[in-house]
């Protein structure tokens, strides 16, 4: 007895208490006693062969479970590759749709501007075309009273009137550099008079503070809060280089006062408008960045190839309409919009 308890003891002295305590609760009196008794009938003492089943059994559940295990890393492996694929697919749908939106709504603009463009331009032709026929006019006239006997004195008097007529039309090129720059500030200001947008717009005169443009216009549109900074310029070409006044070109001062304004105001936008050159150096006669959500504005319509105030006037009213226009198209809480109908509409307004 002695011995078969010590040989015991010796074999369960590498297990831990855990173990122990586990095992005494698994073996029972009646196990135990089943146990020895097979062991009893075993010949030879042959009893490995219990120990070979059980490896065998556990072995086949190792191996089911690494089998299983396996295939759960191959469904994952596959299901992370769907995703993967799903994402780029999704990403590069949403990319094409974006640069779809941008080329559609830059190619809009581009015809409605080349819209106005062709038609100030017609207009521009049928007075020149009126001028002409006037003159033609006043020249029948003349040949008219040279086959009178109208003295010399009342022909060069007639002659005097009709020059005077012809030139009544003033050249503002000639005029000086304040004079052009006020020119300027009362073609924006006159905005005010024809704006069909909303009751409350207001024009806000900020010519004598510093770095704050020419105006702020407020109240753009109905139930939204954006303002625009607005600066106009009258000279043949925009100094690209450091003005000897202030130090600086005027396109850097433009977005210097432009990032000021958009930093004090949370939606806010601005407007350069060149009025007697062609284009505006790197930017064209029309363009469009976008800053953060605050849009900037260069736009360039040389009065001096129209020479008619109130055809000038008007191209520069539709062209802040179609602005306006733009950026409630483009305001994150205003996307119901249709700005071909808006700027169809925009055209009947101003057309009358």
């Amino acid at each position: 007895m002695d011995i078969l308890l010590k040989k015991i003891e010796l074999c369960l002295s590498k297990y831990s208490n855990n173990d122990l305590n586990e095992l005494h609760n698994r073996l029972s009196n009646d196990v135990l006693v089943h146990m020895f008794n097979s062991f009893l009938q075993i010949n030879n003492n042959d009893y490995t062969y219990i120990v070979d089943n059980l490896n065998n059994k556990f072995n086949n559940i190792i191996q089911t479970k690494d089998i299983e295990l396996e295939n759960t890393k191959k469904e994952l492996e596959l299901l992370s590759k769907s995703f993967n694929i799903y994402k780029e697919n999704t990403e590069t749908n949403i990319k094409s749709k974006s640069n779809e939106l941008c080329n559609f709504k830059t190619e809009h603009l581009n015809e409605r501007i080349i819209d106005i463009e062709t038609y100030y331009k017609n207009q521009i032709i049928n007075l020149q075309n009126n001028h002409n026929e006037q003159l033609k006019l006043y020249e029948q006239q003349i040949n008219n009273i040279n086959k009178t006997n109208i003295s010399n004195e009342t022909l060069d008097s007639f002659k005097e009137d009709l020059i005077d007529i012809i030139n009544t039309t003033p050249d503002i090129n000639n005029e000086t550099a304040n004079i052009k720059g006020q020119f300027g500030e009362n073609i924006i200001n006159n905005i005010k008079e024809e704006y069909k947008l909303c009751q409350e717009f207001h024009l806000e005169d900020t010519t004598n503070i510093e770095s704050n443009g020419d105006f702020i216009a407020h109240n753009i549109y109905p139930n939204i809060t954006d303002k625009i900074l607005i600066e106009s310029k009258f000279v043949k070409t925009i100094c690209t280089t450091k003005n000897i006044k202030h130090g600086k070109s005027d396109l850097v001062r433009f977005e210097e006062h432009s990032s000021k304004f958009f930093k004090e105001n949370p939606n806010s936008h601005s407007i350069i408008f060149s009025m007697n050159s062609d284009k505006i150096p790197s930017k064209g006669f029309y363009h469009i960045e976008n800053i953060d959500n605050h849009y900037m504005f260069y736009v360039s319509v040389n009065y001096s190839k129209i020479n008619n105030l109130e055809i000038f006037q008007n191209i520069i009213n539709f062209i802040f309409h179609t602005i306006v226009m733009y950026i409630v198209e483009n305001n994150k809480n205003n996307n119901k919009y249709d700005i071909n109908d808006n700027t169809n509409i925009l055209i009947k307004l101003l057309e009358k």
